[in-house]
């Protein structure tokens, strides 16, 4: 955990962090979908998969090749994988 604070610290120091948080377990997920007008929950996760989505930042990179610079630095980059995506910006 000391690793995950050390980079938060890191990317807010650098002005990098916009958001991000850690998240609860798989067992507490509640799936909602809605069929023909009626609201369905399902307890537990939307897809069944060993890999679990533990938590997020939200960072302000430049472009792509910074953003991978920041994701090799998160700790479980070391043993696991981390997902980069952009976020969608809506023209208005």
């Amino acid at each position: 955990m000391k690793a995950y604070g050390d980079f938060t610290q890191k990317v807010r120091d650098e002005g990098k962090l916009v958001a991000g948080d850690a998240l609860q377990g798989v067992e507490t997920a509640t799936t909602v979908s809605v069929r023909n007008g009626k609201t369905e929950t399902i307890d537990g996760p939307f897809a069944e998969t060993k890999e679990q989505l533990g938590g997020y930042y939200l960072l302000d990179c430049k472009d792509l090749d910074e953003a991978i610079e920041y994701a090799a630095m998160i700790p479980t980059a070391d043993y696991g994988r981390i997902e980069v995506r952009p976020i969608v910006v809506w023209d208005n």
